[in-house]
């Protein structure tokens, strides 16, 4: 079966694309926006607040952490009008990206605050500073400093996720790409034209979060890279079987291609390291409901049959292995110097330097006491 690709319908939808981009851009700037203020004010409460709110900020960070963004949109939207709280769809889809990046953002600027050495905190006290003036000007801009390559890939994160909003009839990007396809029944032409979409937004704004530190912090440097829903009713129950073997097989799936692909991130071959910074960008700045739609209907069209199961777990593989894969890479680059190189400068084999992998074997090498241990003093 040969299938001939038609884009002669774009200049007709380019408007509706237009206005979905639109509105997907002022979903995503006002849940980083506000979502990080409330983030900020919640890991201030949890880390250095009354002991009395801790309890409720961590509930309301594990409430949001531990349940899917569809089913947080489904309440805000569907429930909240039960109780008189009547809102349309673009009203419902903000606050819902506001809540879930703020219960995130919680934890990762609490984790900076965490870091921050208790001699600050002293002195901002003994320079006559108050609680709040110390927390602004001594804690808060060096904690996100250290954390906002964090912040800015989970900004990201929720930029791809707001592409659910559609199921509500918000009129995102994602709205408009199955709006397309139900006219001209075009769909994989419609979704690919989508996920490029996608990835160029995903891309400008990992470009645009190193620049805005640059001006915040100056001295930031410019880094280079950057439980599904259990239904309540037996036959929710008994469809649920699907959900734990995507999550399996995307995990251990994932976790051994993300070792390849770290592997090829980190190679001297700039060809190899050249294929996986492609893969790394495709797919972490493409939304997983994109890439499902594409294994889905691009091999039906192909005269593929692919079941709906099947069609999952490529969607969901890249996505599971992509964004954790840039911390393994930099760790690897990290070993790359300290007691590695040094072993290999000594004419050590890489056996040799097997148990020097974690960062904590690196202490005895330090000073002179590297040569105690290679036998070179006593």
């Amino acid at each position: 079966m040969r299938y001939q690709l038609n884009f002669d319908w774009l200049p007709q939808y380019l408007p509706i694309l237009i206005e979905g981009i639109g509105v997907t851009i002022y979903l995503i700037v006002v849940g980083a926006v506000i979502g990080c203020l409330l983030g900020i004010v919640c890991a201030r409460t949890r880390a250095l607040g009354p002991k009395p709110l801790r309890p409720l900020v961590g509930a309301y960070v594990e409430l949001i952490r531990n349940t899917p963004f569809m089913i947080q949109l489904f309440f805000i939207f569907f429930g909240l009008p039960s109780l008189g709280v009547q809102m349309n769809q673009l009203q419902a889809a903000s606050p819902a990206m506001i809540v879930n990046l703020g219960a995130y953002s919680c934890e990762i600027i609490r984790a900076g605050i965490n870091a921050t050495p208790r001699g600050q905190f002293e002195a901002g006290a003994s320079s006559a500073m108050g609680r709040f003036q110390t927390f602004r000007y001594v804690v808060l801009v060096p904690a996100l400093q250290r954390i906002w390559p964090a912040l800015s890939s989970q900004i990201v994160i929720v930029m791809l996720g707001s592409a659910v909003v559609s199921q509500i009839a918000a009129e995102d990007l994602s709205y408009a790409a199955n709006f397309i396809q139900s006219r001209n029944f075009r769909a994989f032409e419609t979704y690919i034209v989508s996920t490029l979409i996608y990835l160029a937004l995903s891309v400008l704004l990992r470009q645009c979060c190193p620049g805005l530190a640059g001006r915040c912090f100056p001295s930031e440097r410019r880094h280079n890279d950057r439980v599904h829903f259990l239904g309540y009713s037996a036959q929710s129950a008994a469809r649920a079987r699907w959900t734990v073997l995507l999550s399996l097989v995307s995990f251990f799936g994932g976790g051994l291609v993300g070792l390849l692909i770290m592997f090829m991130r980190v190679s001297r071959n700039r060809v190899l390291a050249g294929l996986a910074r492609l893969y790394i960008e495709i797919f972490q700045g493409t939304p997983l409901l994109m890439q499902l739609f594409l294994s889905f209907f691009g091999p039906a069209l192909l005269g593929m049959a692919v079941p709906a199961s099947a069609g999952g777990r490529p969607g969901s593989n890249p996505v599971e292995r992509v964004f954790p894969r840039r911390n393994l890479a930099g760790l690897c680059r990290g070993y790359r110097q300290g007691p590695v190189g040094s072993f290999g400068q000594l004419g050590h084999g890489p056996a040799a330097t097997d148990g020097l992998r974690h960062p904590a074997a690196s202490a005895p090498y330090r000073g002179g006491a590297h040569r105690r241990v290679l036998g070179a003093g006593g």
